[in-house]
């Protein structure tokens, strides 16, 4: 904040990597007060509303034409306008907020995102970036004090009166209980009050997805066989292979595809395949965790 003609101003520089979605560097605003407590409330304001921002473009959460949109919307002091609704966009609800401050829930979706982004490829971010927004406007972006367990319970109900499945609802309970875990590590928050708040899953038996037995295993590997030098004859040896080596790894489908030679190796006498993005700029893992040696359990 600066003061010019006794009256407070807001400057804030766009980041580098943002500036060609806005065709400016830097946001100013008079904030058309001459009291200090009036003028940093309405800076921290427009901190929150530009950091929410700047994080959707980043994710690609918003087009460039809403991007622009919603800057001139904050400039000017109006309504912000939305994405376009969808059918699995949350109910809002309102937290009341309360005298105690501190840090929003879009503060904290900030800190973990960019601790974690680094470790996520570009589908899990976009995926997670649409969550978090999604979440942020269904809680109305409260201060992370005022979030308690009624507060939750209520957003609870309301994605599943929206007839989202249990398995959807419970997926925006956990990451959300992961941001507030998080939270609590950076002492922003005392507790978890969306820890365990799942809903138990009420699909009937029939709807139930049940692994494969043994002898459908064994039906499918022979099918494999019979159609070999079929898939070898039309260059297709991806068809014969990728079905046997998900059955003796359990590895994902994307992770077997990008394999190379170099990703066989001998530890210890042992065959095994070693899943990773290393050595190649074209390969992808879901997360650090999925970097992993499998050995072979086949005998010679």
């Amino acid at each position: 904040m600066h003061i010019r003609h006794d009256t407070y101003h807001y400057r804030r520089r766009i980041p580098a990597d943002l500036v060609h979605l806005f065709s400016r560097k830097e946001v100013t605003k008079s904030l058309h007060t001459k009291r200090p407590l009036d003028a940093v409330r309405i800076k921290n304001r427009l901190d929150t509303q530009l950091e929410q921002l700047f994080h959707a473009c980043r994710m690609d959460a918003v087009t460039s034409e809403i991007a622009l949109a919603r800057i001139q919307a904050i400039v000017h002091g109006q309504p912000q306008p939305q994405t376009p609704p969808t059918t699995d966009q949350p109910t809002q609800i309102v937290i009341i907020p309360s005298r105690r401050k501190g840090k929003r829930l879009s503060d904290a979706v900030d800190a973990y995102c960019k601790e974690h982004q680094h470790g996520w490829t570009t589908k899990t971010a976009k995926e997670f970036s649409g969550i978090y927004d999604k979440i942020i406007k269904g809680l109305s972006d409260p201060w992370l004090q005022d979030i308690d367990r009624p507060a939750l319970v209520a957003y609870r109900d309301k994605l599943s009166e929206e007839d989202k499945h249990a398995k959807t609802v419970n997926k925006y309970l956990q990451i959300l209980s992961t941001v507030l875990r998080y939270a609590g590590r950076l002492n922003w928050i005392t507790g978890n009050p969306a820890e365990g708040l799942g809903l138990k899953d009420t699909h009937r038996e029939d709807e139930i997805r049940h692994a494969f037995t043994t002898p459908e295993i064994k039906l499918i590997f022979l099918a494999l066989q019979d159609a070999k030098k079929t898939f070898y004859d039309v260059n297709h040896h991806e068809r014969y292979w990728l079905p046997l080596l998900g059955m003796y790894t359990g590895a994902r489908v994307n992770e077997l595809a990008q394999l190379s030679i170099a990703d066989i190796s001998d530890e210890n006498n042992i065959p095994s395949i070693t899943i990773t993005s290393a050595g190649d700029d074209a390969k992808r893992i879901k997360n650090d965790s999925s970097r992993r040696t499998i050995p072979s359990f086949l005998e010679n």
